[in-house]
């Protein structure tokens, strides 16, 4: 048994929620600068702190996958606890709900799962339903990467996989409420 707590050096882990097959492990921590924020912690025992959404105070990373893409939620400075779902990969953090398309009739509150195909399972709220009652009012999602790995998504503009330097295209909604990621991985 490794105590997380004693063997991570950069943040002090309060969870671990889950771990990927190269050994990489991820939840919540406080960090020196942080009281509680989603951490990734690599294999040689060093965490990193994955920050949180613009303008919340707190996050915590639930799932992550072979390729270090880590999803998770975070959370209000305020009253209303949940806030948004999100992705984290290559350093840095995004905002679930600015990779869908506007009107897709759900705001993204809690990302709960994600799969070596980069497809994200989670939570959210239909309009008019506070993030605080995705729980009781929420709704089950499925997002769908647009790339090489998911041909012939409805919405998906595949002209924009390639592109490495270009801003993500917000892709169209699926009448089952999937939602199709604007990048490639």
């Amino acid at each position: 048994m490794i105590d997380l707590s004693n063997h991570t050096t950069g943040a002090i882990p309060y969870t671990a929620d889950a771990i990927n097959d190269t050994g990489e492990i991820m939840g919540a921590a406080t960090f020196p600068d942080q009281p509680y924020d989603a951490y990734l912690r690599r294999e040689d025992g060093r965490a990193i702190d994955l920050g949180h959404v613009s303008g919340d105070c707190y996050s915590e990373a639930w799932a992550i996958n072979i390729h270090s893409q880590v999803v998770g939620d975070s959370y209000s400075c305020g009253a209303t606890y949940f806030h948004a779902a999100f992705l984290w990969e290559d350093g840095s953090i995004a905002d679930l709900n600015s990779l869908i398309a506007a009107g897709s009739g759900l705001r993204l509150v809690s990302a709960n799962a994600i799969n070596d195909r980069g497809e994200i399972a989670g939570n959210g709220v239909p309009p008019g339903v506070s993030p605080g009652d995705v729980f009781a009012l929420g709704h089950a999602f499925l997002l769908i990467p647009c790339d090489e790995n998911h041909p012939d998504v409805d919405g998906c503009d595949y002209s924009m996989v390639d592109a490495i330097a270009e801003p993500p295209v917000v892709p169209a909604t699926h009448e089952t409420r999937s939602s199709a990621l604007s990048r490639s991985l």
